[in-house]
């Protein structure tokens, strides 16, 4: 019996998710121990998500910093994990600990998930651009097939960004060896 394979289909229509450029100033201490302001390219998501996508190396110097100002001499549960504080008045991301220095403003309001004027978020260390997810609020599904929908509709942004990011302690040394080959 000869079974003939085709071609997969791709939705031609655009996924609910679209992320597009945006400028946002990045402020952290410069080489002279004074404060350094530039601008920088991330990409975010619609008025009513809760997602930021920024470069890697802003997201290893807000890790730095974390770490510089941590005071505990033990190491962080996750290294690939940055706890952040989102400014819901002035639009920005900072550690908890330090909410002026380093900072991220963002050209855009997130959603606040309490009539609090600050909200937990966390930064994503992995991938050629890092993620923030403000915690506790739900995401924009993509346009997939039912199954998978229904398997990931529970999830919010950030246990979105904590299932990718962990995926790669379970298949990283698989892709390193499908890499070498």
């Amino acid at each position: 019996m000869r079974v003939a394979i085709q071609r997969p289909a791709y939705a031609s229509r655009p996924t609910p998710r679209s992320f597009f450029k945006a400028a946002a100033d990045f402020t952290n201490i410069g080489s002279k121990g004074t404060l350094a302001k530039e601008k920088i390219t991330i990409y975010i998501d619609g008025p009513e998500e809760s997602y930021v996508c920024i470069p890697a190396e802003i997201g290893h110097a807000l890790q730095a910093a974390a770490r510089l100002i941590n005071s505990e001499p033990s190491l962080p549960q996750r290294l690939d994990r940055v706890s952040l504080k989102y400014f819901d008045d002035s639009n920005h991301f900072a550690l908890a600990s330090s909410p002026d220095c380093p900072r991220l403003v963002i050209p855009q309001q997130l959603p606040r998930p309490s009539a609090a004027n600050t909200s937990p978020a966390t930064l994503y260390l992995y991938g050629v651009f890092h993620q923030i997810a403000l915690d506790g609020t739900f995401d924009g599904m993509c346009d997939v097939s039912p199954h998978i929908v229904a398997m990931y509709a529970h999830f919010n942004a950030a246990e979105f960004a904590e299932l990718a990011s962990s995926i790669i302690l379970d298949i990283g040394e698989a892709l390193e060896k499908l890499r070498d080959m």
